[in-house]
């Protein structure tokens, strides 16, 4: 006889439906999730993957009609690119505005780096006064990336 699914786990499977979901070889992600999301499943399943942004709540700033999706654009974040998906104003006498799908709840604009892994590099000095090679170590260890000692400078004098 099959087990009937308990209320809240169908209720949390409609909510990650609507914030992550699979098309081969990508994984699709609301803007509100953190790239270390899929840095996640990528280790999980053991397969690369294609990381896309889109944001489905997104209205035009201009003109307030809703945006569609568009085109989109590459950026970097902690060492490996993403996709983001652009969108463009489609409301009746079209303003023409594209707006990107932002990923400001986990990373600064123009930053390539996610405000955990800047912070990381900020807490480990307050530690222990670690020079900057071994805070670029230890944050190898634990995000697996390549950050270089220039990045966590320039990530102390902006919270300074």
């Amino acid at each position: 006889m099959r087990k009937k699914k308990s209320h809240s786990s169908i209720c949390a499977e409609g909510v990650f439906k609507d914030l992550v979901s699979f098309d081969g070889n990508n994984i699709i992600l609301d803007v509100s999730i953190n790239i270390d999301f899929a840095l996640n499943v990528e280790k999980a399943i053991k397969m690369p993957l294609n990381v896309y942004y889109v944001d489905n709540n997104l209205c035009c700033p201009v003109c307030g009609n809703k945006l569609k999706g568009y085109s989109t654009r590459s950026r970097t974040i902690n060492g490996r690119e993403v996709i983001l998906q652009r969108y463009l104003c489609a409301g009746k006498g079209v303003c023409g505005k594209y707006v990107d799908a932002s990923l400001d709840s986990f990373i600064g604009k123009w930053q390539r780096y996610t405000r955990e892994v800047q912070q990381f590099g900020l807490n480990e000095n307050l530690i222990d006064y670690s020079s900057l090679e071994k805070i670029s170590e230890k944050a190898a260890d634990r995000f697996d990336i390549e950050i270089s000692r220039e990045t966590i400078i320039k990530s102390h004098v902006q919270k300074c």
